[in-house]
């Protein structure tokens, strides 16, 4: 996880190639991939896209943590792979980490936020509680004012408090960073 806070290509060799050799445990390669985005290569991406997210593993906490690190490159390439992951039939432990990528891959251009608001706002209404969690979270990431009618849908809709509570605040946290002028 260190070697991420270096940007040099030293770093990045040598968490590419845990990710390409791989290790005993899941954790180390999921950390190495997540570390791997943090150094912000211009290989990464690829390692992460190729590699990373085809790897099998516990809890896919690899995919999760490539996922993760792809957000760290702040590469649009990455949206189109967020989406995807987050589509039902897709492991849960992923989606909830794609949810978590569209509110910062959606801070990259307003293109990218258009297609992240909108796949959010879908999984508002999600049957898993991860992933409707992370959807309030990554709105709240976007500030998009347009999410505060959405966003008060859900309070008074939705069943879990967490999510209730998660909400109010985004919903706080959006109104906070709204332009006032």
């Amino acid at each position: 996880n260190a070697l991420g806070q270096f940007r040099d290509e030293r770093a990045a060799t040598a968490l590419e190639a845990v990710l390409k050799k791989g290790d005993a445990s899941y954790y180390v390669e999921a950390m190495s991939a997540h570390a791997l985005g943090q150094t912000r290569s211009p290989r990464a991406f690829d390692a992460l896209s190729k590699v990373a997210m085809a790897r099998e593993s516990a809890n896919d906490v690899v995919r999760s943590q490539a996922l993760t690190g792809m957000c760290e490159l702040k590469d649009e390439r990455a949206l189109p792979i967020a989406l995807e992951w987050t589509k039902r039939g897709k492991s849960n432990a992923v989606r909830g980490a794609a949810t978590m990528a569209l509110g910062k891959l959606g801070q990259l251009s307003d293109k990218a936020k258009d297609q992240a608001y909108d796949r959010l706002i879908e999984l508002l209404s999600d049957d898993w509680l991860r992933v409707r969690l992370n959807a309030v979270a990554a709105l709240a990431d976007l500030k998009d004012v347009r999410a505060l009618g959405e966003l008060s849908r859900t309070v008074d809709r939705d069943l879990d408090g967490r999510v209730i509570r998660y909400a109010r605040e985004a919903m706080a946290r959006i109104r906070d960073g709204a332009d006032k002028g």
